[in-house]
């Protein structure tokens, strides 16, 4: 199994050390400014809708108050959340791992080359630096309470790995449903193919626009938060279910010649 990144209290997190295209490119007296107001507390709840990060921050000194920071995601999953799910239902290792609060390098690898990004790479640094708002008077730009709210996104992403996949769009509690949804086909129809990509190598959707999207991120299914879940009740069911050929680790694969075609930006 590939090793995983762990958190280290002594040095930079992980995710913030994945942040440094956009951090990179502003001086040290105001990330040092910015993080200061982020560790006050001063960041409040996180709203993620249409691609934009929304939160309020407050201050006092100069420019006091509470102002309203909106920022663009770094990328956006839902239109993909069936092939995410798909991933992770024959990856249940980078699943556990998430849970866990680990970052499984294999999973950001393949994430990577197939075209979602969970950290900002240079292109999106600077779409993040170039549309995030603040309603606030300083004319700094990004100004403290904006780089206050990055802060804090990083801090929530490290703390909880597989609850930061929100900042892309795909809610925790909607994609583990479409996971165990995908593993109990797989369990009853073994011989159904689930492929991760059209003929054509383009992600598949099936057919889900954004709308469709945001009905399904509201309606997570009373199985995911008490019971057992259906595919360990077949397991429980099944004799000698360790022994099944379906339970055995399938590694997610694609043609890396068509990778550019996984996602259409």
């Amino acid at each position: 199994m590939a090793p995983k990144t762990k958190r280290s209290p002594a040095r930079s997190s992980f995710v913030e050390l994945n942040w440094k295209p956009f951090l990179g490119q502003i001086d040290g007296a105001r990330l040092r400014r910015g993080k200061a107001l982020s560790k006050q507390g001063a960041v409040g709840a996180f709203v993620i809708k249409d691609g934009y990060v929304v939160c309020p921050v407050k201050s006092s000194g100069f420019s006091s108050g509470t102002y309203q920071v909106k920022f663009p995601a770094v990328d956006w999953w839902l239109p993909y959340l069936n092939s995410i799910a798909i991933w992770f239902s024959r990856r249940p290792d980078w699943l556990a791992s998430l849970i866990a609060g680990e970052w499984p390098e294999e999973f950001l690898e393949f994430m990577k080359t197939a075209g979602l990004r969970l950290f900002p790479d240079a292109s999106s640094a600077q779409q993040i630096q170039s549309q995030a708002v603040c309603n606030c008077p300083e004319l700094e730009s990004p100004c403290r309470h904006i780089i206050a709210a990055i802060y804090s996104a990083i801090n929530e992403m490290e703390e909880n790995p597989l609850g930061s996949l929100r900042f892309v769009g795909v809610e925790t509690g909607v994609l583990l449903d479409w996971v165990h949804e995908q593993t109990v086909k797989e369990l009853t129809d073994p011989s159904e193919e689930n492929s991760f990509a059209n003929p054509d190598g383009a992600i598949r959707s099936e057919g889900l626009n954004d709308e469709e999207s945001s009905g399904v991120q509201n309606s997570a299914s009373e199985d995911s938060l008490n019971g057992v879940w259906p595919e360990e009740q077949l397991a429980f069911d099944e004799e000698e279910s360790a022994n099944d050929s379906r339970w055995q680790r399938i590694v997610p694969e694609f043609d890396e010649r068509k990778a550019a075609m996984w996602k259409v930006t």
